[in-house]
Parts: structure tokens; sequence; C-alpha cells
């Protein structure tokens, strides 16, 4: 193993096609404090572009800590074939250099992809391969070395032999669930694995920890999983029964680790989408509804075909979502649900000929209506591919690549301004929290409703205290928290206090 980073220049971007200079221009007139404009705080006009001095430098997947650290899986073309790293970001888009070696980690035993990138507190999960094949789950400190109290000095084997791993979350508790399959005789099933915070399983969870769902007698494929507020799982795949056509699906899970048999038909709620699509990538609404984003790449005819689903709680389609149960979506993308259930789409639609798009994002409500109160200001030039995520603070951060027809090949992030709090949603707009800092309570003021629960947690992401604001003013005793900063938390607000 080795951390090595052949980093020659880190630059913030800039304009490299002379009417996107105007394109600024009529941005700054219009306004910053609009949801959906750049965050001028990041970068350089809400734009970071990195170049390690090579031509090929891309962008794949990105995950933010709870602190605002930003953390990037990378390809780089110097260093192959040992060529993906994670790197590392101050939350103003700076190369955070406490992290690895000058801001990057690099592993030449894990080359073969990296599939999801997720933090737990200020530590960094990676599920990646190896080149046997196998399915590992690796777990970085903050400062970019190995977490040696996880699993095997910080890589874990999570799939192996016929199994293979495909997702993982985060629990609150800090938890993990890893999704993936195993297949046998030609039948493949879902399976799904809970490991304690140090990588053991939890055999509280199905049988030893570990949860064989065969929904479908032949083929169970998983791509994506979820969890909703009420701690229900829902697996996306693709599902086939002997004698019929595969479907794009949903599975819900119960706590128990058994799939829900009133869910759906025979446990898989089919999303209504052609099936040469492919819906793995879905979110959930606080109402257990799942809203599923499709698409369908026709390489003869040179046409992308995007759509965006919404199956109620039951699992059947809702044919009242956006214009007769669908909403138009474009490229290649991916749906995002806030706290307060708003949807956000973002989408990259592809040029065939010389490949890459321009950046969409949009907010819409839970019915499928646009909300015009998000305008999405693009601030870049084409990029080749994206991926999106949620900042804490609800602000948008997408990682994707430069178009070597503008230039170098380059790692670009991008940030939005995005409220959290809807709209109508007045509740928590007068919420203040004090003394802060203080020694051992605070208030909670400025509630519009009661009866709602908090959360606190400490700077590693623990949950460390729970309880529900009864009243307009409401005291909190923290006292047996031990001194530190913490954040308090209630539905769409959050704040980060002091404990001396």
């Amino acid at each position: 193993m080795c951390l090595y980073s052949p980093l020659k220049s880190i630059k913030l971007f800039v304009m490299n096609k002379k009417y996107f200079v105007w394109v600024l221009a009529l941005i700054g007139f219009l306004g910053f404090s609009q949801d959906g404009s750049p965050d001028l705080s990041f970068g350089n006009n809400g734009i970071v572009e990195t170049d390690f001095g090579n031509d090929w430098d891309s962008g794949m997947l990105v995950t933010v800590a709870p602190s605002g650290t930003i953390f990037v899986a990378a390809m780089v073309a110097s260093l192959y074939p040992n060529d993906k790293i994670i790197i590392s970001y101050l939350p103003d888009g700076n190369i955070n250099n406490s992290f690895g070696t000058n801001g990057v980690w690099n592993d030449a035993n894990y080359q073969n992809s990296y599939l999801k990138l997720k933090t737990t507190g200020e530590d960094l999960l990676i599920l990646t391969t190896n080149s046997s094949g196998d399915s590992i789950l690796i777990k970085l400190l903050a400062n970019g070395t190995l977490d040696t109290a996880f699993g095997n000095s910080g890589e874990l084997v999570v799939a192996t032999g016929d199994q293979t791993a495909r997702d993982f979350i985060v629990l609150e508790n800090n938890n993990i669930l890893v999704l993936g399959k195993q297949t046998s005789g030609g039948i493949s099933q879902l399976v799904l694995k809970r490991l304690l915070p140090n990588g053991n399983l939890d055999t509280a969870f199905a049988t030893n920890g570990v949860a064989v769902l065969q929904v479908a007698d032949e083929t169970n494929s998983p791509s994506r999983l979820v969890t909703d507020n009420t701690g229900m799982l829902f697996i996306s795949g693709k599902y086939k029964n002997t004698g019929e056509n595969t479907i794009n699906g949903v599975v819900k899970v119960l706590s128990s680790g058994v799939a829900d048999a009133d869910y759906g038909t025979n446990s898989i709620a089919q999303i209504p989408a052609n099936n040469n699509y492919s819906c793995g990538k879905i979110g959930v609404l606080s109402n257990g509804s799942i809203i599923s984003y499709c698409n369908y790449v026709d390489n003869v005819n040179e046409v992308i075909y995007s759509d965006t689903y919404k199956l109620l709680p039951d699992g059947v389609p809702d044919t009242s979502f956006g214009n007769n149960g669908i909403v138009d979506s474009y490229g290649f993308g991916d749906v995002l649900i806030q706290e307060n259930d708003r949807i956000i789409i973002s989408d990259l639609p592809w040029d065939f000929f010389e490949g890459g798009g321009y950046i969409t994002i949009r907010r819409f409500h839970q019915n499928g209506q646009l909300d015009t109160s998000f305008q999405f200001q693009n601030n870049y030039s084409e990029l080749g591919n994206i991926n999106t995520v949620f900042q804490p603070d609800g602000k948008i951060l997408s990682v994707g690549t430069s178009m070597w027809y503008n230039g170098n090949i380059n790692i670009v992030l991008l940030r939005y301004k995005n409220r959290v709090l809807g709209v109508n949603d007045n509740a928590l707009q007068n919420l203040s929290v004090y003394p802060n800092p203080t020694s051992g309570e605070i208030r909670v003021k400025g509630l519009t409703k009661n009866n709602l629960p908090y959360q606190i947690f400490d700077v590693t992401g623990k949950k460390v205290q729970t309880g529900v604001l009864l009243n307009q003013k409401t005291t909190l005793d923290i006292s047996a928290l031990q001194q530190g900063i913490y954040l308090f938390k209630t539905q769409k607000f959050t704040e980060k206090i002091v404990k001396f």
C-alpha cells in the first residue's frame, strides 16, 4: 500500500468560453441569494477545478462529512495503472492537506472501481473491489489513514466468491448496511449485511447479521439501498419470475430483514417504465413514497430516454405525479430527497457526437410539480459525467469531468445554494438555541408548533442525545455531555453548539 500524490497544480476554474463571462455577469445581475444560484463562497464563482498536470483527470463520486469536508473519488491518468484516488477538500474548496499525502489517498490494491463513498462522522467509508473481484469496504480516518480498529486493519471483505456488493448506507447509530447479491445455480438472491461500526456483523439483525431474500424466483439484481425515517429499507433493482419479463422494481424490507409481503405485488412494487430502462436510482419521501429516476440509452438511434416516477407508500404507481405519472428527465442523472420532501433531480443531457452536456438541476414538490422558487443558474460549460449530493446545510454539490474540446480534462466541483426549509414551512423560521456556548443547559426558543423530535450529534456523527421539544420555549439539560462541539438538529434546523 502507498499514499502517493503527483499533484502538480490545483487551479480554480477560469472560464474558457467568452460567452460564459456574459452568463456570469447576467447571474450577478439576477442576484446570488436565489436557490439554485452558484455558491460564491466556494472556489471561484462556485467552481473548483483540479488539474494534476496531465491531460486526463476525472471526478467520479462525491460525499460530504458533517463538518463540510468534501471527499471525491477520481481517476488520474498520470498514475496509471494505479489511477484511482480519493481527494479531500475543505468546505471552501481548497485542498485539505491534512488528509493523506497533499490531500490525496491512493492504494494500488484497490484499483478496479470505487462503487460508493459515504462518511461516518468525519471518517470515510469506500466500497471498492480488488483484483480478485472481492467487494471490499475500506474505512479511512479523517486524516486519510486506515482505521485499524475497523475490519482487518481498516479493510473488510463484504462479498466474495459468488457474492457481489452493490451499495451501502450508514445508519443513525453508525451501523452499516451493505447491499449485494449472491448467485447459485442460475438463481440470484438479495443479500443484506448489517455491520457494527467496527465492521463486525450485527448478530441482532436477521440471521447472525445477514438477511438473504429471494422475492423473485429467478432474478433478484439490486442497484440501490435507501431507508425512510422509520427505519424501513427499500431496494431498487431488476426482478424476474420464471416465464415472466424482467421488471424494474422496489422491494420493501422490514426491520427484521424480511421482505414486506404487502408491498406491491408479491413483495415487489413495479416501476412503470419500459423494461429497457434502468431504474436503480431511487429516493424515499417521509411517508414512504418512492421517487425513481429511470433512463435508457438507445445507441442505435443515439437517443437517451429519461423519466422519473413515483410509487405510493403501498407500492402502487402514483398516476397524479407530474404529467400522467411522469416527470420528464434528461440524459444521465439522479434523484435526491430533501428533509422537507422537496425532490431534487440532477440531469446531464448527453451529446452523442462529441459527448458531454450542460448540467441541469431542478426542484419539485411531492406531486411532481416544479418548484419555481428554485431557479437553477448553470455557470459551467459541458461536463462528461455528474454525481450530485446534498451537503449537511442543504447546499447541492456536484462533481464531474470537463470536456476535452474545452481544454484539459479536469476534475470539476460545482456548488449551488439550496434552502432545505420549504417556502410555506415557517415552523422553524425564528428558532434559536441559547446560551451558546453553554455549561449545561440550552434553551430552544421560537417554535410555532410543538412535539418536534430533536437529536444532538457529536463531531464524529454519533447521536448522543434525543428527545422531543414540547413547548414554544423548551429547556434541555446537556450537562451529561463532555466538553466539545455538537450539532443540535430538529427536522430542517441544525445549529452548532459548544459545551464547556
